[in-house]
This record gives structure tokens, sequence and C-alpha cells, in this order.
């Protein structure tokens, strides 16, 4: 009995064939793990999503993750655990609606449950295990055809277990690089503050968000101390330091997107405008010069520009919501207006920044 769902009715492919066909659909440039961008990296982002939802949920606050020999890697989170009749169908079935319907997942990553399966397609070997109330079940795919499926008795605590080998098929002699691993682990700690992450012997965990993130990635002294405001849905963080270029760092749900979209539009746009109407002049391009800034927000059912996810295309902050504009926008109006006039001397800091920015920019220094 063939396990994988077909794409279509009509269609002898199966949801494994596409995956495999037009990986780079799912996972966007495969690559061998030597840089950010392979694709290796999404798959791990994939399983580790899936972890992060069960933090968010009931605040069990630990999540494991291993790189053996840097090429099989194994997450173990201490959730709910999925439900040990339905762990075949959330490894390779096409739909998960259970997932994408429920009011608890509304601002998941992954509402539709796809990431499993991805990682299972393009794995020579991939294991899910789930322990619930006492049980254990582990089930072990190669390259997609299940080769093993066991259930028996256990003391060890509730949660989900995911080890894969990525094919070599497909990103030959590949290898997980620790130093990119760590970034996307700390990353995702700077998103899920009070989550601990346990890699390879070290403990990485966020008291202030983004403004850790900052703290850890400047290269340079900053200029004044780093603005960090948040609400409800929303957190940003931004500084100067005595530099040209301007890094802004993006996320959505708790995921990063490199490539921003919709939602870092509208936070440099309405920066730029506050600090317009706060000082009464100055242009975007007198503002981000030296600029380390960071936003995230979270969204109802997020819509991105691609399966990798690097970009953001919704418009609305939930179906029927307002949009992302005005939203980001109406809190960066009244709570970066009220910073730079309640800090006078961190407002007088940026003033003669953008002083600087401008001079350089019409060549007088």
């Amino acid at each position: 009995m063939e396990l994988w769902d077909k794409i279509a009715d009509d269609s002898p492919l199966t949801l494994r064939d596409h995956i495999c066909f037009r990986p780079s659909m799912y996972i966007g440039h495969l690559g061998d793990g030597s840089t950010y961008e392979s694709g290796l990296y999404v798959m791990l982002k994939n399983i580790l999503n899936n972890s992060v939802d069960e933090f968010r949920l009931n605040g069990k606050n630990r999540i494991e993750v291993v790189i053996d020999d840097g090429r099989v890697a194994t997450i173990r989170d201490y959730g709910r655990g999925i439900p040990l009749e339905k762990l075949i169908y959330y490894a390779c079935k096409s739909n998960w609606y259970e997932k994408k319907d429920s009011e608890e997942f509304k601002k998941s990553i992954d509402p539709n449950g796809l990431g499993l399966k991805i990682v299972n397609a393009l794995s020579l070997r991939f294991e899910l295990q789930s322990f619930q109330g006492g049980s254990i079940r582990k089930i072990i795919f190669e390259r997609g055809m299940l080769i093993s499926d066991i259930t028996e008795k256990t003391q060890v605590d509730d949660g989900t277990l995911v080890s894969f080998e990525p094919d070599i098929q497909f990103f030959g002699n590949y290898r997980f690089h620790k130093d990119i691993v760590q970034n996307i682990l700390h990353h995702i700690a700077y998103m899920n503050v009070g989550l601990r992450i346990d890699y390879m012997g070290q403990h990485i965990c966020s008291h202030h968000g983004v403004k850790d993130l900052l703290e850890a990635r400047l290269t340079s002294e900053k200029l004044y101390p780093i603005v960090h405001l948040q609400s409800k849905g929303i957190e940003i963080a931004f500084t100067h330091i005595d530099d040209d270029e301007d890094t802004c760092y993006s996320f959505v749900n708790g995921h990063e997107t490199p490539s921003g979209g919709t939602h870092l539009e509208a936070f440099k746009y309405y920066l730029t405008r506050t600090i317009h109407f706060f000082y009464d002049r100055f242009k975007p391009a007198d503002v981000f010069p030296g600029i380390v800034a960071a936003v995230s927000i979270q969204i109802q059912d997020p819509v991105f520009e691609s399966q990798t996810k690097i970009k953001l295309g919704s418009t609305l902050m939930a179906p029927d919501g307002i949009s992302i504009k005005q939203f980001i926008g109406d809190f960066i109006k009244e709570e970066v207006y009220h910073y730079l006039y309640t800090h006078a001397d961190m407002a007088e800091v940026l003033y003669n920044k953008m002083i600087k920015n401008r001079l350089r920019r019409k060549g007088q220094i």
C-alpha cells in the first residue's frame, strides 16, 4: 500500500515524488551546508518550528538539538507528543487540516504541517518518535519507504523526537556547520524568551528578545543604548553605529525572514516618517546609514512568497484584520515618537548621526 498521497487524483506522482523532483520549490537552494542559504537548514528549521509551537502552547521550555558528526540532526521537544495513531499520517500524508484549522496554531509558521513531510522525503533516513502517556511509537523511513514501526511502553516524558540524515542524492558531501546551526538556534531563542535550547553542551536562551539579538550582532560600539519597544504582536529594537551600512533583521511568528517582506517595509517606512516628524527634517537616506535594527511581528495565517518562508507576502495581520502596514505604523508613530520625546540625550545623539549621514551623502565630509 502506498503510504504517500498522490498530489492529485489524476496524477501518478505522490507528494514525495513531487518534493524529490522539485526540491527547490520546498527548500530553495540545495547546497552542501556551507552557507546559511543551504536547504539543509530549511529542513532543520522545519522541525524546530514544530517544537517551538509546542513551547508556545504548553510552556515546556526545553528543546534538545544534537548534530552527530555533522551529518545527522536530532531534535527532541517536551510538548504533548503526536497522537500515536497518527504518526504515519503526519510523516507522509499530504494534508494536515487539524493543525491548520486549530485556533491554537493560527500563528504557527507551518500551519499545514508540511515541514515534516519535506524532511522525510529528502532524507536518506528519517526517524519520528512520539512519547505519550507512558507509551512510545517509533517509525523509521529510508528514502520515504517505511522500514520499521514499533510501539512499546516507556517511562520518559511526553514529547516528540525527530532524527534525520539528509540524502546525499540531493546534498552531496554535505555537512551541518556548527556556527550556522548556532546562529539559527540563537535566533529562535531571541524570538522565544524563556525557551532553553540545549545544543552540544551549550544552553542557548534569551531574556530580552530582539535586544539580545542586536547586542550579539553589533560589530562596532553603539552610539546610544538600544531602543527596545514591544507590545502585543510586535517587538522592535534599533540603535546606530558609526558606519554607512544598514543592518535590519526581521521575523514573523518567531521565524527569520532574511529577505524581509511587508513587515520590514512598513518598519522602515514608518521609522523614517516618525523621525522626520519629530525633528521636522531628514530623509530615509539620512536615517538608515549605520542603523542596526530588528522587527518581529506575530500574525495569523502568514503567507510567504515561497515554501522556504524567507520573505513575508501577507498584507493583513489576520484574515479580515487590519493591515500590517497600519499595525506597525500605529505602533511606531506612538512608541518611537514618545521615546524620542522622553529621552533627550539619545535624541540628540541620533540627530547628530543623521546630520553626519546627510553631510556624507552630499560629499561635504
